[in-house]
């Protein structure tokens, strides 16, 4: 007997094992949403595309060389024709060109910093993503699975009353119950299944919105298993990605300030230029030559332009320091908050496991009474459906305090 006892376990053990490996956790459906998500992908493009950005302001400091080719001919006649003064009769030239941008240094710096900034940014949103697509997926798991969990626990309550329709009968036949105490738990058992029924087309909503969108077109059988979902340690808000987006607006502000002011800046280019230029074909040999100099470009007046994009810039500032301030208030509400309901519903799954033990202790005082006859059906029915109830606010209550905790790391992030 006692062998038999320990191959039971045993067998138990093995089978919780098999299901537990067939489950599907929570980290398969994060990995394969953050795999298959286009906007990471987008922002990691737009990352490697910013290596080309810097590469095209290192070229363009570079002496930039470009050829020019004009062949004009003017006929001019005794009555027809453009005024040879103007036109020589004629235009060739070809000549190959060079010029260099100098002591432009502080212009090469702010476009570097610019591009520099708008790396940050995209890793800062990627960040700001990857944690907003995790959350999701998180909270979709989380309802599938408990929709999972209420799939099983109404499965395990029609067990029961399977398990006792089956002792009932037996009462019934002996005389100790009536054909109508039969008839009622039937009805529960009906009503059982119609409850499943409808488990099972929320179940099969829930899966198929988080496989939907970790972009997953799979279609086999859904397994869970409870999340194991801890709070993060708790940061300076300084270290938060969404703080960080509000600073790098500031940089990004600073830098197009400046960009403003270079646009002021005196300008200097060499140039440099080879070739023939000649108004007669004929004497093209004779008209090779080269030039050389320097363009000094100084702006003056422009109508005050430069004061109404700096007034621009203020405005976006004092509406980013208002932004940055709303977002403090809210990031110390929000955590308190949810520190407060997580506080509130770990005591509410106390007293529901509380309440849970006393439904089953009173099921099985029932239980004792059942063979006898010394208690209604209606009354064994209704304590079976309170440990149902239940166990399915139990299931909600779990639920809910790993949502908070989802929602909390969400904020915590770093």
């Amino acid at each position: 007997m006692i062998i038999i006892k320990r191959l039971l376990v045993l067998g138990l053990v093995l089978l919780f094992q098999a299901i537990s490996s067939k489950a599907q956790k929570l980290e398969f459906f994060i990995a394969k949403g953050l795999e298959n998500s286009p906007l990471i992908n987008e922002y990691q493009n737009q990352v490697k595309a910013l290596i080309s950005d810097s590469l095209i302001v290192k070229s363009s400091n570079l002496p930039q060389i470009s050829s020019s080719t004009q062949v004009m001919y003017a006929p001019s006649y005794q009555h027809f024709g453009y005024d040879n003064a103007i036109t020589n009769g004629g235009n060739y030239v070809s000549v190959v060109g060079v010029s260099q941008p100098i002591l432009n240094r502080q212009i090469k710096k702010n476009r570097y910093e610019s591009i520099s900034i708008q790396k940050q940014n995209l890793l800062n949103n990627s960040e700001i993503t990857n944690a907003e697509l995790v959350k999701l997926i998180t909270a979709q798991y989380i309802d599938a699975f408990t929709a999972y969990t209420n799939l099983q626990v109404s499965s395990s309550f029609k067990a029961m009353l399977n398990d006792y329709h089956n002792v009932l009968k037996t009462l019934v036949e002996n005389g100790v119950y009536k054909q109508s105490d039969l008839l009622a738990l039937d009805i529960e058992i009906k009503s059982a299944e119609v409850d499943m029924n409808q488990q099972k087309i929320d179940l099969e909503y829930a899966v198929s919105a988080l496989r939907q969108t970790c972009g997953m077109s799979d279609t086999s059988q859904f397994s869970a298993m409870l999340p194991n979902l801890k709070i993060k340690s708790q940061i300076s808000i300084l270290q938060s990605p969404f703080l960080h987006k509000f600073q790098l607006d500031s940089l990004s502000i600073t830098n197009q300030i400046a960009s403003i002011n270079n646009n002021y800046l005196p300008k200097i280019s060499l140039f440099a230029d080879a070739g023939f230029m000649t108004t007669q074909l004929q004497q093209l040999q004779n008209h090779f030559g080269y030039s050389t100099g320097i363009t000094l470009s100084i702006p003056i007046y422009d109508g005050n332009q430069r004061k109404h994009e700096l007034q621009k810039m203020n405005l976006q500032e004092n509406t980013r320091q208002s932004y940055q301030q709303f977002f403090k208030a809210q990031y110390s509400q929000q955590v308190k908050q949810l520190s407060s309901m997580l506080e509130s519903v770990e005591n509410s799954i106390k007293i529901t496991n509380n309440q849970l033990a006393d439904s089953k202790n009173l099921v099985v005082l029932i239980k004792t009474q059942l063979n006898s006859g010394n208690t209604s059906i209606v009354e064994l029915i209704n304590a079976l459906k309170n440990i149902n109830s239940v166990n399915r606010s139990l299931t909600l209550l779990k639920a809910q305090k790993l949502k908070i905790i989802n929602e909390y790391n969400y904020w915590l992030q770093k």
